[in-house]
């Protein structure tokens, strides 16, 4: 039985548009996850509200000032393209803040890499939004765009609950260390 035009479920027959939003919600789970590890760190490193307050205000500072250039940009390449560019240079800009802390970087250094990898998010949700449009005919896009919303709000909560998994070990050590 064929799933009625229009509803999530039919949405999910368009054989090219699961794949791309699986990884849309692979790559919003790690930016979510990513958050936690940099708060951690930030409270480990320096113990100060200031650098946490830091690093919130200058993401959103920089979505702010950079969202209408994101979606020119996405509107203006190759979709694919751009979401793959973004995503591989965010996981490398990842693995440099991890390379970071690991060598004792000052937060500074750690917090402007974190701001770096927001710049390249800016674009991605412009894009993704786009693309839907192409994977899905419009007679499916309100189930599409609901699913996809829906996946957003996992990743949401997934990626911050995996991020406190991942550095529970590293904070029950540090905390241990305070007694």
């Amino acid at each position: 039985m064929a799933a009625e035009v229009g509803t999530i479920r039919s949405a999910w027959r368009h054989r090219r548009w699961r794949p791309f939003v699986v990884s849309v919600a692979v790559s919003g789970t790690g930016d979510h996850l990513y958050t936690v590890a940099l708060l951690v760190y930030l409270v480990q490193a320096t113990n100060s509200p200031g650098w946490i307050a830091a690093a919130a205000i200058g993401k959103m500072a920089v979505y702010t000032l950079l969202g209408p250039f994101g979606g020119v940009l996405a509107d203006r390449v190759d979709r694919r393209r751009l979401m793959w560019w973004l995503d591989v240079t965010r996981a490398l800009t990842m693995a440099l803040i991890g390379l970071f802390v690991i060598a004792d970087a000052p937060p500074a250094v750690v917090v402007a890499a974190a701001l770096v990898s927001s710049a390249l998010t800016t674009p991605y949700r412009p894009a993704a939004v786009a693309a839907t449009t192409l994977l899905v005919p419009e007679d499916d896009l309100a189930a599409a765009n609901a699913a996809e919303a829906s996946i957003g709000q996992l990743s949401w909560f997934a990626g911050p609950a995996i991020g406190a998994a991942l550095v529970a070990p590293l904070t029950k050590n540090a905390v241990d260390g305070l007694d």
